[in-house]
């Protein structure tokens, strides 16, 4: 009896241990996929964030290093969130829609971010500082119009 107590509680802490090792790679492996694409590391930081801690956390994380870090009127767009979190549900994952590199230091980043009942559309203006992306300017809308491109929405 004793024997087996133990033999199922050593399985128990391999799968934990496993299930562990799988969450781990799948966000590592999400995360290189992302990276291949060319999305700044601090965009997806703050998408992850948002998941994680919510719109005030990923707002903050989204402009740390950049001229706005701190502004209120920036943080207040998390405001925004809020209000479509009410309508459209909880934030669940993001979708590339394009990326356009203006210069070597410069790019425009377009995500749609996906709620339980509805996207969001994201542009973001990321500059390379030095070694680091920051973002510039970020904007978000529930009407793909008025965030996206022409030629993305009438090719």
């Amino acid at each position: 009896q004793c024997g087996k107590e133990m033999v199922m509680s050593l399985l128990k802490k391999g799968m934990l241990f496993t299930l562990v090792l799988v969450i781990f790679f799948t966000a590592s492996c999400i995360i290189c996929s992302a990276k291949e694409n060319g999305i700044p590391d601090i965009l997806l930081r703050g998408l992850v964030t948002y998941k994680a801690k919510g719109a005030d956390a990923a707002m903050t994380a989204w402009i740390k290093g950049s001229p706005i870090e701190g502004d209120k009127t920036a943080l207040s767009q998390a405001n925004i969130f809020r209000q479509i979190e009410s309508l459209y549900g909880a934030y669940i994952g993001y979708d590339l829609i394009r990326i356009v590199d203006i210069t070597p230091s410069s790019k425009l980043v377009y995500i749609q971010m996906n709620f339980e009942k509805g996207p969001v559309f994201a542009s973001f203006l990321c500059y390379l500082k030095k070694t680091e992306w920051i973002i510039e300017n970020l904007d978000f809308n529930t009407a793909p119009d008025k965030i996206l491109p022409s030629d993305l929405l009438f090719p």
